[in-house]
């Protein structure tokens, strides 16, 4: 039995909630915010959980069918999507940001890949031909810098 208290803040209304006595084994990370309803994952449990000593989060979210589908390794969120306004604000809007943890192994791979981008980037440049290639490699490239820079995007 793992009966703790959980404290998360609502991604959804940016409410505190606290789950007291909550127990991980039988009720698991997913539950539903005390102010406005929607499913959420009790995230800070799971990366500073016994049975996940390298902090992992591999969250990822879309829209599905009008709802939105948040998943991880710990299980699936599903809450109806906000209606989108004008360029593309609302439930995942330009400040969506990604956590990615990865351990040294991951991080000079990682660091490859740019390497490769900027490579294939600086042939088709001087290829002298007319692609809009070269400047999405090199927009990648940059994700990636940012990625090993913060391990966020």
């Amino acid at each position: 039995m793992n009966v703790r208290e959980a404290v998360e803040c609502c991604p959804h209304c940016s409410a505190e909630n606290i789950f007291r006595d909550h127990d991980l084994q039988k009720d698991g990370y997913k539950v539903c915010c005390h102010e406005c309803g929607r499913e959420m994952m009790l995230c800070d449990e799971c990366v500073h959980a016994e049975d996940n000593p390298s902090g992992r989060c591999d969250w990822q979210e879309c829209v599905r069918d009008g709802k939105a589908v948040g998943t991880c390794f710990r299980g699936t969120t599903v809450n109806a999507a906000e209606e989108e306004t004008e360029e593309g604000e609302g439930y995942f809007s330009s400040e969506l940001r990604l956590h990615v943890t990865f351990d040294e192994r991951g991080r000079k791979r990682l660091a490859e890949a740019g390497k490769t981008l900027r490579v294939l980037a600086d042939v088709i440049s001087k290829s002298g031909l007319e692609s809009p290639w070269a400047d999405t490699l090199r927009e990648a490239d940059n994700v990636v810098a940012q990625i090993l820079e913060h391990e966020a995007y």
